[in-house]
């Protein structure tokens, strides 16, 4: 590389070709071309792939070798300005910042929904079951015998904490009461771990794609997210090396069984290479077995947690086996580790529920046939929704999920925002894929849930074969915003 002619020493011109590599297919990104060009840079050299205190090339030849106007250019390396990624010196030219930059936190335009209460005639992006709950009566007084008289528990009552160590030693996973926290869900079970172990400019390793949630609470706690290729069999191996080769990680989530969205299973092999690792390189992994349920042919794998159990944080919930609404997770941990998540919780909300806590006693007492249950009623619903794309879109493609309530489906051309926005106004909500992974790279994927009854399901894909039409036929320009899955 050439050093630059009256800068500092130490500041090294990024050659064109070092840069494009960097900064790989940046177009691809949605948004004005030079808010892309300026993330794709600002990402290249928060993941070490563009050294820190290097010189960015001058405006005018980066133009020429990416084929786009100067101003592009200039409004770009503008941008990274006002973000204190990089700044301009005179004869010095731009030059990036040390200090990492963190993940932007996403919008999601679904949880919006949510939070307002709106829901499409047809819900097919809400990855969870619309079910017929049993008829459940919990006594106030009954509860308030399972807590200290002040009600307040941090960690989760006993009983409750007693029947989840229980159910994850029968699981395989040796576990005691101790080793186990209650939090609201899955996604309360994630913020708390970032809240407790995560500082600004810790790098976290995900896999690419993943659930979108989990990337929008890590990047929340200022953490630089970065995305892992994976195959078939889970996240591939070499592209965990390379990434904690560039420098310290401070936790790999992966959704091992059922994944998110893809309904994928790591195998056993790959289970055991990646928490070789971590250990090896001292990474705590976030086991996400929330879906494990919901795995449509038994048993799963060892979970990662049994393998390794003192470097892995396992989370659960009774989100997508028995009802999202009774907001019961958990998470598995050492007992020392427990105490930090529990002291962290306390400040937080003084702990869940109780009448909640008590609600779920009767569902693990019952959850082997619970679940059993819930994945015929799982079977059924996926094999509409395949056989319904199969026969009405047999353009698109998507692996057969093994489990849970996704299909991940990828299209032909198009942007699956698009779709995602044409389709609502058919009366049909989908996800976009844009937003499963911090690099945007999924941007022709989409997430359907097979959690409506048959008849909508079916009725759904119909719906959504007309805005697919609409799409292809009459291009479009339509939001930006991704969608993030729950």
């Amino acid at each position: 590389m050439d050093q630059i002619n009256g800068a500092n020493s130490s500041e090294i011109l990024i050659q064109l070709e070092d840069l494009s590599a960097a900064i790989g297919n940046w177009r691809a990104r949605t948004g004005p071309t030079y808010t892309c060009l300026a993330a794709a840079l600002a990402d290249a050299a928060a993941q070490g792939h563009l050294a820190i205190g290097s010189r960015l090339p001058a405006e005018r030849a980066l133009a020429g070798h990416l084929g786009v106007s100067r101003g592009t250019v200039v409004a770009a390396y503008d941008a990274l300005r006002a973000q204190r990624i990089a700044r301009t010196r005179q004869g010095s030219g731009t030059v990036l910042l040390a200090g990492a930059r963190a993940t932007p936190p996403r919008r999601s335009p679904l949880l919006s929904l949510l939070v307002e209460g709106r829901r499409a005639p047809i819900d097919m992006a809400i990855g969870a079951p619309d079910i017929d709950l049993p008829d459940l009566s919990v006594s106030l007084r009954d509860a308030a015998s399972l807590a200290p008289s002040h009600g307040y528990v941090p960690l989760g009552i006993a009983p409750l904490r007693e029947a989840i160590a229980d159910r994850m030693t029968r699981d395989g996973v040796s576990t005691s009461c101790e080793q186990i926290v209650v939090t609201s869900g899955g996604q309360g079970a994630l913020s708390l771990i970032a809240a407790t172990l995560l500082r600004p400019g810790d790098r976290v390793l995900v896999e690419a794609p993943t659930y979108p949630a989990a990337i929008e609470v890590f990047a929340s706690s200022g953490a630089i997210v970065e995305g892992l290729d994976r195959d078939d069999a889970g996240i591939v191996p070499e592209a965990l090396e390379r990434a904690v080769a560039r420098g310290p990680v401070r936790l790999l989530y992966v959704i091992p069984t059922c994944h998110n969205p893809t309904g994928g299973v790591m195998s056993e092999i790959r289970r055991r290479e990646v928490s070789a690792i971590a250990q090896r390189r001292g990474i705590t992994i976030v086991e996400d077995t929330v879906l494990e349920p919901m795995l449509l042919a038994r048993p799963a794998p060892p979970a990662i947690s049994s393998i390794e159990p003192a470097g892995v944080l396992a989370i659960g919930s009774l989100s997508k086996s028995v009802w999202g609404g009774l907001r019961i997770g958990w998470i598995r941990a050492s007992s020392e580790t427990v105490l930090r998540l529990g002291r962290v919780k306390a400040a937080a909300d003084m702990g869940g529920s109780i009448l909640a806590q008590a609600a779920a006693l009767p569902f693990l007492a019952d959850y082997d046939a619970i679940c059993e249950q819930r994945r015929t009623l799982a079977a059924e619903r996926l094999a509409v929704l395949t056989g319904e794309l199969e026969r009405r879109l047999p353009e698109w493609t998507f692996p057969q999920p093994l489990g849970g309530w996704t299909v991940w489906a990828q299209l032909p051309q198009g942007s699956a925002d698009d779709l995602a926005q044409l389709a609502l106004r058919q009366g049909v909500a989908i996800s976009s894929g844009r937003a499963t992974a911090p690099d945007d790279r999924f941007a022709c994927h989409l997430r359907l849930a097979a959690g409506p009854p048959c008849d909508l399901i079916a009725e759904g894909v119909r719906r959504l074969a007309d805005a697919w039409h609409e799409l292809i036929t009459l291009p479009r320009t339509t939001s930006n915003e991704p969608a993030v899955m729950v």
